[in-house]
């Protein structure tokens, strides 16, 4: 698979979701008390990751209820180096 380089804001939230304990409930509470603004913005974040490969969402009312990390999203550093290296 190559690699999909990843905006500097999407790769940040890549790294929240995979150090929570719940990926899902990590998710969902980022949901909580936002702006549209926000709410946009991060969607397109997500939006990022998903088609990006690295991470699985399953969504129920408008907010994630069940999310996996792909190896793609553990490995992003190592594989971003070996690119840049390229």
């Amino acid at each position: 698979m190559e690699l999909i380089k990843l905006s500097s804001n999407s790769k940040a939230l890549m790294e929240e979701i995979i150090q929570a304990d719940n990926p899902s409930e990590f998710l969902c509470q980022k949901f909580k008390g936002i702006t549209q603004e926000e709410d946009t913005e991060l969607r397109g974040m997500i939006r990022e990751l998903r088609e990006g490969g690295y991470i699985n969402i399953k969504w129920a009312d408008g907010i994630p209820y069940y999310v996996t990390v792909n190896n793609a999203a553990r490995t992003y550093s190592e594989r971003l180096a070996e690119y840049e290296k390229e």
